[in-house]
C-alpha cells in the first residue's frame, strides 16, 4: 500500500509542476521592418525600361530612389503619423552618382496603428501590414 501512495504522491507532484504558466511573450507585430524615426532612410537602385510600341522604340532609365522618414504630426484621425519623403537622382555618364543632387518627388505619410501599418500615397491609403491577432 505504501508503494501505491508513494506512486500517487509523485504523480501529483509531477502533474502540478508541469502546470506552470509561462509569462506571456509580447506579440511581435513586425513593425521593425520600417523603423519610424525621423531621418531613417533606404536607397534603392532602379532600372526602368520604357517601350513605345507605336514607334517601335525603347529607352532605359537608371536612377536611385531614396525613401526617408520625416517629421511627425497628428493626422485628421488623431493618430501620430510621419512624413514619408521620396527623392530621386539619375545616373549620368562619367559622373559619380554620389555627387548628384537628390530631387524631392513625393511627400506621402505613414501611420502605425494597433493592428496595421498604413501608407498614404497620392491620397490613396494602403495597408501594407495587417495583424489579425490583436
Amino acid at each position: 500500500m505504501s508503494n501505491s501512495l508513494l506512486y500517487i504522491f509523485f504523480s501529483v507532484v509531477l502533474f502540478l509542476s508541469a502546470c506552470k504558466k509561462d509569462a506571456a511573450k509580447p506579440l511581435d507585430l513586425g513593425y521593425n521592418y520600417i523603423p519610424l524615426a525621423k531621418g531613417n532612410y533606404i536607397i534603392y537602385d532602379v532600372d526602368s525600361i520604357y517601350f513605345d510600341e507605336y514607334e517601335s522604340s525603347s529607352d532605359t532609365f537608371k536612377f536611385q530612389l531614396k525613401e526617408e522618414i520625416g517629421d511627425s504630426f497628428v493626422d485628421l484621425t488623431g493618430q501620430i503619423s510621419f512624413e514619408y519623403k521620396r527623392y530621386k537622382r539619375f545616373y549620368k555618364p562619367l559622373v559619380d552618382i554620389n555627387t548628384t543632387a537628390w530631387y524631392l518627388t513625393d511627400v506621402w505619410y505613414v501611420t502605425k496603428l494597433k493592428n496595421r501599418f498604413e501608407r498614404v500615397e497620392e491620397s490613396i491609403r494602403y495597408s501594407r501590414l495587417i495583424i489579425s491577432n490583436c
